[in-house]
């Protein structure tokens, strides 16, 4: 989603989206202002996210990097939505996930994998 300009994704009216395969980087600002995205899940091949891609995204509720093999590099964030849903990853990668770089930031909104499940369940 690097490639893609901000008014072009701006008039995807997406609710779930899944990133395909391929794609290594969530480019800065490639969601901002989709108020429709809920979820947002990663291929497993997400190796770097930039400034702000979900900024404006008022109805996200999670984003599932639960397929990830690395943790992915940040650039540095702004005070953006993204902070206050759930990231849920793979229980292998937990503890260096939330121990890395600007996700220790973010720690408290950080789940395993096996955690989420168990809470989707007892809804």
């Amino acid at each position: 989603f690097d490639n893609i300009t901000t008014e072009e994704i701006t008039t995807i009216k997406a609710v779930d989206i899944v990133i395909p395969d391929g794609i290594t980087k969530i480019g800065s600002g490639a969601f901002m202002g989709i108020k429709s995205l809920r979820t947002v899940k990663s291929n497993g091949t997400i190796e770097q996210v930039s400034y702000s891609p979900f900024d404006g995204c008022t109805n996200l509720e999670y984003i599932d990097f639960s397929n990830q093999t690395v943790v992915p590099e940040v650039q540095v964030y702004k005070s953006w939505g993204i902070a206050k849903v759930p990231h849920i990853v793979p229980d292998e990668l937990y503890d260096k996930w939330v121990s890395t770089g600007y996700w220790t930031g973010i720690a408290d909104y950080i789940i395993k994998k096996s955690d989420w499940d168990a809470q989707q369940a007892a809804e």
